[in-house]
C-alpha cells in the first residue's frame, strides 16, 4: 500500500489496515467486516445498522479511511473518498455464499491491474467519471460483472462458486455487444 500501487483488501486483511489509506486501496467488506473497520475508528454501528443504511456507512468508511469502499450486500455499494457513490443490484441472492467474495476480489484485482495506468484514466474519463473516482468506478464495474455472472450461473441451478468464473466470458460478450447506453455518473 505504501508503494502507491492499487490494492484490493478483503476478509482478514481488513483488520490489519493502517488508519489512513489512499483511494487506490479498495476495501471489500461485508457489513460485519465494515463494523470492525468502523469500530477501529471509533464509529459505533451494528451490523444491522450498516445493512439498513449501506450508502451512509460506506461513505463514512471511505471518508475516515481515505480508501475506496466496496460494501458487499444485497445491493453492493461503492463509495469513493470524494463522496461519489455507485450501487449495483444486478445479482442473485445465491451469491451470498462462502467463496463468492473471493471471486469478486479476483474480478476486481484483474480490472485494477488492467486499468491501473494512465490508459485506465483515459478510459474512465471517456465514460464521464472524474479521475478521482476511477477506483470506485472500477470497483463498481467488478461488482456488476460479479452480479451478472452470478445471475447467469443461477439459470442453471444453485451456484457452485468455483464454477462462477466460467460465466464471466459470456457476461463480457453480452456487455460488449449491447447497444451503448447514456449512463451519467454524479456525486
Amino acid at each position: 500500500m505504501a508503494s502507491g500501487l492499487p490494492t484490493v483488501v478483503d476478509a482478514g486483511a481488513l483488520a490489519l489496515l493502517p488508519r489512513r489509506l489512499a483511494p487506490q486501496v479498495i476495501l471489500t467488506p461485508h457489513a460485519g467486516e465494515l463494523q470492525a473497520v468502523l469500530a477501529k475508528r471509533k464509529v459505533r454501528a451494528t451490523r444491522r445498522d450498516i445493512e439498513a443504511a449501506p450508502t451512509e456507512y460506506a461513505r463514512i468508511a471511505a471518508e475516515l479511511t481515505g480508501a475506496t469502499v466496496l460494501l458487499k450486500g444485497a445491493v453492493t455499494v461503492v463509495a469513493s473518498p470524494s463522496g461519489a457513490l455507485f450501487s449495483q443490484a444486478d445479482a442473485t441472492p445465491w451469491l451470498a455464499t462462502a467463496g463468492s467474495g473471493d471471486t469478486l476480489a479476483g474480478i476486481l484485482g484483474a480490472l485494477v491491474a488492467t486499468l491501473a495506468d494512465d490508459d485506465g484514466d483515459a478510459a474512465i474519463d471517456r465514460i464521464g467519471v472524474p479521475v478521482q473516482d476511477k477506483w470506485a468506478a472500477i470497483a463498481a464495474a467488478a461488482a456488476l460483472l460479479h452480479g451478472l455472472a452470478g445471475t447467469r450461473a443461477a439459470k442453471f441451478g444453485p451456484i457452485v462458486v468455483s464454477e462462477l468464473p466460467q460465466h464471466l466470458g459470456a457476461v463480457l460478450a453480452d456487455l460488449l455487444t449491447a447497444p451503448p447506453s447514456r449512463t451519467q455518473f454524479t456525486n
